[in-house]
Order: C-alpha cells, then structure tokens, then sequence
C-alpha cells in the first residue's frame, strides 16, 4: 500500500482511516479507496474500504469488507465486492531499480 497524502495520520487506530490505497484495474482504470482499519490481529488486517468521491465513474463507491493477510513476502487482499466479483489480490514491495 502506498499511501497517497502527507496529512494522513501517522498511526491509525480502530475505525479511524488510515490511509488511502491506489489500485490499477486490468483495463488500466485506477481507482483510490479511503481504508478505514477494524479488529487487527497478528495474521489478519480487517477494514472496511469504501471508494473516494473523486474517482471515475465506472468505481463502486459503496462500501465492502477488506482484508490483508501475510502470505509469503507479502500479503493476500480479499473483498466482498459482489458488485466487483469478490476480487482478491496478491501485493507484494516494488522497488525502483536503481
């Protein structure tokens, strides 16, 4: 996750967002989702993800269950976006080459 603005809170807490999180469709359509943390654990990061004001028109803005969890050397991502077909991901760091 990258976050996207210097004035987000350094540390977030239970229901309180932190952050924002840009996406990339196949089709090249992005999209940035305002991330807002429920019950962390060790091995599970819920949050609900609810899409920004300013995105385009084809985005869902409504709100859907997110969660993150570690999987290898970096995390698995799943929603419950029916409208989106429950889309699941695999994040992981990119680095710039140098």
């Amino acid at each position: 996750m990258q976050p996207l603005g210097a004035d987000e809170p350094a540390a977030a807490g239970p229901y309180r967002p932190p952050g924002r999180l840009r996406r990339t469709d196949r089709p090249g359509g992005s999209r940035v989702d305002i991330l807002t943390l429920r019950q962390a654990t060790a091995s599970r990061l819920p949050a609900t993800s609810t899409g920004a004001e300013d995105n385009h028109q084809g985005c869902d803005p409504a709100p859907r269950q997110v969660e993150s969890a570690p999987t290898g050397d970096g995390l698995s991502r799943t929603s419950t976006s029916a409208a989106e077909g429950n889309p699941g991901a695999r994040l992981s760091e990119v680095t710039p080459d140098d």
